[in-house]
């Protein structure tokens, strides 16, 4: 299962495009005539759209694109009875009995696909219930229209699309996930049904799953039950200029440019901008949207001489690696995962810098044959005038809220010197682009050192803390009057923009990323079509907020970040012990509430969302969600087994072994059919 089956379902792209335009310079705004999801209207709808052509030159398809604007312009016969009777494009006026309801994605990755998906489902499932009451039909159908800018969905995990260069963020192709398999699961088809549908149930399912592997996995989920999913609602190689929402139509009005057409790249930018409006919006750009390589750190790099780039940027990882010195700044999942593939690929040796003392890649505490130097709690002070191959690093501490500062007294010169360096690669993340979207529509994040101008929480008078292995080490500590909400941002309700709740923005809770996007991207169709609606008042939707705050402080490694009392308790209990195992031990243990409260946030969002899995909410977890926790939690410590240390200590690359050799069949299983992992044919090392 892999590329060549996602390139034969993606290899023709309708092109939708209903433009309403003056000249390639201005834009004029109207109504455009809304392309109806319905059964009875599926095929023509499809052959009216066509597919688009393998190549078109760039003045054919612009002329194209000018044919279409003009027949947009005509005023539209069913609209107007529409507007004349009250209801404009998603209106609710009397004396029309069908009103349509429009919605504008932006990005065609997995919350794109999970999102028009579930209003498919939704779709179906209003037909059915019309055709269950005689007949009639839905009183309001939904115009649903996605906007991707790349020529491929799958957003970062989507195969690199080297003729179209307008989003910079992709997956390598190499790179495997970090998280179990079975935690991405979703209920209505099952890795069990997907492996069926490829032949190869016999196989099984290994603990981590290849890009394309999960790629594949989510493109036939959406295309399983409608085959022509990608023509009835992304278009393809269109970026989203702008989105404003206008209070005089109550709509938001949205800019769309091709940036290109029949595979051809828009290099002379004079396609026409297409201005639409739309009653809801969903901007599912997700949490990768930009590379983010901090300024600061940059301009200490000045002067080193050899590549410098960023972790999206490693197609050519052999050619970067082998037999060479990699520098890796961060010490997340990204270096997580980079470090063990240049082992594989052969690299002299890998350096992980981290400001954080505990960062992920701590937990890997075996790597293999001894390829990986860990410098944890460190920054890049400067690159040494010797070589320019050398950089000179400085100690650091974390300062509650939010800032790292550095020590007054530094180890020795040798401790902070990383020597001989060929190249450099920035593993710091990523940044949400929502550059397109008008600031008012955008999510707040004042930030943790901002606590003056944050909306206070407070825990309840007699809250007290759960016991956890690392109580006996802090006691009870009274919380701060101002509690920074670590798990959403305060602006939004699930995703929702409060001040707006027509604008949805997508948002990650737990270590299950493709569970959450299909609960938050249910939770928005079912809003959208009516099948449940928001808490009536802003001050509801807050109160709900707070609860999940207040969940989240019973996690010591969660309420460190949200609580400075605590903080500052935990840091001087530290100081006082030092280098203390046991407290370490206990605060490793410890790590389970934190998976816990994410899982039971979780589960309430199911309940809220009514979507089709329970897993229990806030502090009582059913089976369904404490086998899902247990998943994530054994996936971790997976990185700690003893069998990893007394593996990669031979100096015999045949006996090397990574957290991805490890698997655990009683807790890593599918909480839908209860098909268990089975383990890789062969070392992780020695795979394609």
């Amino acid at each position: 299962v892999g590329d060549s089956f996602i390139d034969a379902k993606c290899e023709k792209h309708s092109t939708r495009v209903a433009a309403s335009y003056d000249n390639h310079e201005t834009t004029a705004t109207q109504n455009t005539t809304p392309r109806i999801d319905d059964a009875d209207d599926a095929q023509r709808t499809t052959s009216d759209r066509g597919t688009a052509p393998k190549r078109i030159k760039h003045q054919e398809a612009t002329k194209r694109l000018e044919r279409r604007a003009t027949r947009a312009m005509t005023p539209n016969p069913t609209i107007a009875v529409a507007q004349a009777n009250g209801v404009s494009n998603g209106g609710s006026g009397k004396g029309e009995e069908t009103s349509v309801r429009s919605v504008c994605v932006i990005g065609c990755g997995p919350g794109g696909m999970f999102f028009c998906h579930n209003m498919n489902k939704m779709m179906a499932m209003q037909r059915e219930e019309g055709s269950s009451n005689g007949g009639s039909a839905p009183a309001t159908k939904y115009d649903v229209q996605c906007f991707e800018a790349t020529s491929n969905p799958g957003g970062v995990w989507r195969k690199a699309d080297k003729a179209n260069t307008t989003n910079a963020v992709e997956m390598y192709d190499n790179l495997w996930t970090n998280g179990p398999s079975y935690a991405m699961e979703l209920y209505d088809y099952t890795f069990k049904e997907y492996l069926a549908d490829h032949g190869k149930e016999e196989e099984g399912l290994t603990t981590y799953l290849q890009r394309q592997t999960v790629l594949d996995y989510i493109t036939t989920r959406v295309t399983k039950g409608c085959p022509d999913f990608f023509e009835r609602y992304v278009q393809f190689n269109t970026k989203v200029l702008h989105v404003e929402w206008k209070d005089d139509l109550n709509k938001f009005e949205v800019t769309t440019q091709k940036v290109a057409y029949g595979g051809e790249v828009n290099a002379t930018g004079d396609f026409p901008k297409v201005t639409q409006l739309f009653d809801y919006c969903f901007w599912a750009g997700g949490a990768n949207g930009k590379q983010k390589m901090p300024a600061p750190v940059l301009k200490r790099l000045e002067g080193f001489q050899g590549d410098i780039i960023h972790s999206a940027d490693t197609a050519h990882l052999e050619e970067l690696s082998k037999d060479k010195h990699v520098l890796l700044i961060g010490g997340e999942y990204s270096a997580e995962d980079l470090a063990i593939q240049m082992i594989k690929l052969g690299v002299g040796k890998v350096s992980i810098i981290s400001r954080s003392t505990d960062p992920h890649c701590s937990s890997t505490e075996s790597w293999p044959g001894g390829k990986v130097n860990a410098h944890y709690g460190r920054q890049i002070n400067s690159v040494s005038s010797q070589n320019g191959k050398t950089v000179i690093l400085e100690a650091v501490e974390w300062e509650f809220p939010n800032r790292y500062y550095k020590e007054e007294e530094q180890p020795p010169l040798e401790e902070l010197t990383v020597a001989d360096i060929d190249t450099i690669i920035f593993c710091t993340g990523y940044e949400r682009n929502c550059d397109m979207l008008h600031p008012s529509l955008r999510s707040e994040d004042p930030g943790r050192d901002n606590c003056a101008h944050q909306r206070r929480f407070k825990v309840p008078d007699d809250w007290k803390m759960v016991e956890s292995p690392v109580t006996k080490y802090f006691g009870e500590v009274k919380p701060d009057e101002c509690l920074h909400q670590s798990h959403f941002r305060q602006d939004l309700f699930f995703g929702v923009k409060i001040s707006n709740p027509h604008m949805f923005l997508l948002e990650e809770i737990t270590d299950n990323p493709m569970l959450d996007i299909d609960v938050a991207t249910w939770y928005y169709a079912s809003l959208i079509t009516g099948r449940i609606e928001l808490p009536k008042t802003k001050e509801e939707m807050l109160a709900i907020n707070d609860k999940i705050g207040i969940n989240a402080m019973k996690s010591p490694h969660l309420r460190v970040c949200m609580d400075k009392n605590y903080f500052e308790v935990t840091e001087k209990v530290w100081d006082e012990l030092g280098d203390d195992e046991e407290l370490d031990d206990a605060w490793s243990a410890a790590s389970y509430l934190s998976i816990d409260s994410t899982m039971e946030i979780l589960g309430l969002f199911m309940r809220t969302a009514k979507y089709p899995v329970d897993i229990g909410t806030l502090n009582d977890l059913n089976e369904k969600g404490k086998r899902l926790s247990d998943m994530n939690t054994v996936s971790e410590t997976l990185r700690w087994s003893e069998d990893l240390e007394e593996c990669n200590k031979s100096t015999d690359r045949k006996d090397w072994r990574t957290f991805r050799d490890t698997y655990d069949k009683k807790t890593i299983r599918s909480i839908f059919t209860d098909e268990s992992v089975v383990p890789l044919k062969k070392s992780w090392l020695d795979m394609d």
